[in-house]
């Protein structure tokens, strides 16, 4: 799920983030008391940690590409993002790599496009 203020993205966060380490890593902090108290700023992947794939890549990859780049980068999602007229990004959506690899049932795929494909949204210069 994006995470939004306004009308900018400014984190995402999966039911890996709820499920997974991260609660548990900060709830072990010293100013943390209970899991009822961890917020969805806590443990979300902020906006400048997300890897972003380019609209015009996506509308050429393949799945095989977009396995070795979940593979290479070592992430369980991707975000789709367009430039708009005014040079800012759009989000265009959320790639799964588990909902890809439950759909493909181990079929197995050549690789294609390199990690190098993928960026990170703060070596592009900021926020949507």
């Amino acid at each position: 799920m994006l995470v939004v203020r306004g009308e900018s993205v400014i984190g995402l966060i999966t039911s890996y983030d709820i499920e997974g380490p991260r609660p548990a890593r900060f709830a072990e902090r010293p100013q943390a008391t209970r899991r009822e108290d961890i917020t969805v700023g806590d443990i979300m992947t902020e906006w400048e940690d997300l890897p972003t794939l380019d609209w015009s890549t996506v509308q050429t990859a393949r799945i095989s590409d977009l396995l070795e780049i979940f593979a290479g980068v070592g992430v369980m999602h991707l975000l789709v993002v367009e430039s708009d007229e005014r040079g800012a990004e759009v989000v265009r959506g959320l790639i799964s790599r588990s909902r890809i690899e439950r759909q493909l049932q181990g079929a197995e795929l050549l690789p294609g496009i390199s990690a190098s494909a993928i960026r990170r949204t703060n070596q592009n210069g900021g926020r949507p």
